[in-house]
């Protein structure tokens, strides 16, 4: 896969076909996930193409991701497995977060950084009591943190909720964005989901 379609691949993955985005002047270059040295390493291993001799083609079984609900040692309730130590924090109260269009888009933005639920924990607020921001991180140990919320204030952090652009909460480094409902419904969810790829790109990946 070539560079400017591996970059493309994330935007459709985000923006509905409609809705696609574009590179603008001067963003030509290429991105790549500011990840681990080996990490980076079987990334280029794995858009390697060798030529090989045709092969027969032997259907397997597709497999889903672990979407099981997890508790961790306080009682918090989650989903992943958190093996980037990435921590998702979202404000969900209308039924079951797994079969929501709020999810899906989830696991799409996500998608676009190209991280799957194997490597983030996703922490629904409105579901845990006893909430701190001390106790999730003692819990998860973030390295980076996203959190969706609908409001300018929260419970968690005190001040002024500064939306769509790094902040460092605590040491943590983190992404404050509108909540994920804001970003499916009305005139600005389009513009909403921009901001975000815009911010996750300086907050995730690097020039090469």
């Amino acid at each position: 896969m070539s560079e400017e379609n591996f970059n493309l691949s994330y935007l459709k993955m985000l923006f509905d076909e409609e809705d696609l985005i574009y590179l603008l002047p001067g963003e030509e270059e290429a991105f790549h996930l500011d990840l681990p040295e080996e990490t980076e390493e079987e990334l280029e291993d794995a858009y390697e193409v060798e030529e090989t001799e045709p092969e027969e083609v032997v259907e397997v079984p597709k497999v889903e991701e672990k979407k099981a609900e997890r508790s961790t040692a306080e009682g918090y309730k989650f989903f992943g497995e958190n093996k980037r130590k990435i921590l998702v924090l979202l404000e969900y109260s209308q039924g079951d977060l797994l079969k929501s269009k709020e999810f899906d888009l989830l696991l799409k933005i996500m998608g676009s950084i190209n991280l799957t639920l194997h490597e983030f924990a996703v922490v629904n607020l409105l579901k845990n009591d006893n909430v701190t921001f001390e106790k999730l991180c003692k819990q998860f140990e973030p390295s980076k943190m996203l959190y969706f919320s609908s409001a300018d204030e929260s419970f968690l952090i005190e001040g002024q909720l500064l939306k769509y652009q790094p902040l460092e909460l605590n040491g943590v480094e983190a992404i404050v964005a509108d909540s994920l409902t804001q970003m499916l419904v009305g005139e600005e969810a389009v513009e909403k989901k921009k901001a975000l790829w815009q911010t996750l790109k300086a907050f995730f990946l690097k020039r090469i």
